[in-house]
């Protein structure tokens, strides 16, 4: 089964953000390939700000350690698709923020079930249905592709 997932995930994987482990969880079953998970392309500059930021002001090389978290994903996670005609439908959508309508685009335009992100209630207007890392949507619907 296809799912997006949003930068909050991956963030929530980096830093250990919950207890819970459910977005690590969902990390793994994209790199075991259970899930076949996409990533939007502005998310890898998303990421990468926030993870280098992060990680410089706890003293570490953020360059290096953002990009090699990059690279990890980059393993197993597909970047979906840019171009304008995306943008333009983005800029369309009735969703209030752009950066969800991006995702939102690039999950219905890889063919996504899902889209994995800690912020539901961002998604409300998405076509692509939005659901928690511990939704069992994704355990039940795994078997399909």
């Amino acid at each position: 089964m296809k799912v997006l997932i949003d930068t909050n995930i991956l963030l929530d994987n980096v830093f250990d953000r919950h207890d819970d482990h459910h977005s690590e969880n969902v990390i793994d079953q994209c790199e075991n390939g259970a899930l076949k998970g996409f990533i939007a392309w502005h998310t890898i500059n998303d990421f990468y700000f926030m993870v280098e930021r992060q990680l410089r002001k706890q003293g570490e090389n953020g360059d290096l350690e953002a990009r090699e978290h990059i690279r990890y994903l980059l393993g197993f996670l597909e970047v979906g698709p840019s171009n304008t005609d995306m943008a333009s439908d983005a800029v369309e959508s009735p969703m209030k923020d752009f950066e969800d309508s991006l995702q939102s685009t690039v999950a219905q335009r890889t063919g996504c079930r899902y889209i994995v992100t800690r912020n539901i209630d961002d998604y409300k207007k998405s076509p692509i249905q939005a659901v928690l890392p511990n939704s069992k949507l994704l355990s039940i619907s795994r078997g399909s592709k």
